[in-house]
């Protein structure tokens, strides 16, 4: 079912970058790869891929924040999960060249991992000659990783006295070690113009320790994205997109699937529906206002689980981005 998706998703890509490219009127002679649609930032930004470092121009600063339903506090249904922060600005007249600086904090379950990260890209034009765009972005990130472990969410009271009733006080003690650290690499690849694009990146390619309790070597993780328009003009667009991420080994049981359907009116207004891991069923809005400002939130709910009956909240997410632009393209100017 899932390689069913995925390659329905890539047909549908297909078509869509053949009808956009029918459409003269949209042709931009631009060096820089700016993505044409607002609605494609939902899902993509340099903490997944450090090729995508600068891809918006200028400075812009991400704001993320998620709330997912916990798996083991339930009662507390809207206990953070992730918290991200990202910077990354344009560097030169041309902006070939683009730095980034990224924070996340994720909580599940008992483990919580923290992450900072610096990442840098570099634009390649393809065929400057074309009458529109095609650009390669290659970018390299580096990231300093904590693992902590909450030992209290993992003991809890013996059996109930059968003659007093009350709970016996557990005998563990705590590990010798409640955290570890490590670094890690991150190289990314990102193929865009005006209708489609294509990105991949590889994280953990030196497989690093990330254990507390022994040894616990990552195995290597990829994530690809891709997305385009189906169909466009001045003022509608309908994007579909695909974002997976593979885990090396475990029989493809980690892997997850995110295949969305977004679309724009005027370049402003956003909506659209995703069917993240293929179990939630997710509503995505956004609006962008004063050309700067992209305000986001998602909401998914369970359709597949074998904890939560369907219709159960998922979880629910906000993004803000702003953008100053240090230089102007065509892009701007036909939006």
């Amino acid at each position: 079912m899932r390689q069913q998706i995925f390659f329905l998703l890539l047909f549908l890509l297909s078509v869509s970058t053949a009808i956009a490219g029918n459409n003269d009127t949209l042709k931009t002679d631009t060096a820089k790869p700016v993505l044409s649609e607002p609605n494609h930032f939902l899902f993509n930004n340099i903490v997944l891929n450090p090729a995508y470092t600068g891809i918006f121009n200028g400075q812009n600063i991400i704001v993320r924040t998620e709330f997912s339903t916990p798996m083991v506090q339930t009662s507390d249904l809207y206990r953070p999960q992730q918290y991200m922060a990202a910077y990354d600005a344009s560097l030169g007249e041309v902006g070939s060249n683009a730095i980034g600086f990224y924070f996340s904090d994720t909580k599940s379950g008992a483990f919580s991992n923290t992450v900072f990260g610096a990442s840098y890209a570099h634009n390649f034009d393809l065929f400057p000659k074309s009458s529109f765009y095609n650009n390669i972005n290659v970018g390299l990130s580096f990231s300093y990783n904590t693992v902590n472990l909450d030992f209290t969410n993992l003991t809890w009271g013996d059996q109930i006295d059968g003659a007093y009733g009350f709970i016996y006080s557990t005998q563990e003690t705590n590990p010798s070690a409640l955290s570890s650290s490590y670094t890690d690499f991150i190289l990314g690849l990102w193929y865009t113009n005006p209708y489609f694009y294509l990105g991949t990146s590889a994280r953990s390619m030196t497989h690093p320790d990330a254990g507390i309790i022994g040894s616990d070597n990552l195995p290597m993780m990829f994530d690809v994205a891709c997305g385009g328009n189906i169909f466009h003009h001045d003022n509608f667009s309908l994007s579909p997109s695909l974002n997976a991420k593979i885990i090396q080994g475990y029989k493809g049981k980690l892997n997850s699937y995110n295949p969305s359907l977004l679309f724009t009116y005027r370049h402003k207004y956003i909506a659209g529906l995703s069917y993240r891991d293929l179990n939630k069923l997710t509503i995505n809005a956004g609006y962008v206002f004063l050309d700067r400002f992209k305000l986001s939130a998602s909401c998914g709910f369970f359709t597949n689980s074998d904890l939560y009956k369907f219709g159960s909240l998922g979880f629910i997410g906000a993004e803000i981005r702003y953008n100053i632009k240090s230089y102007k393209n065509n892009d701007d100017e036909n939006q």
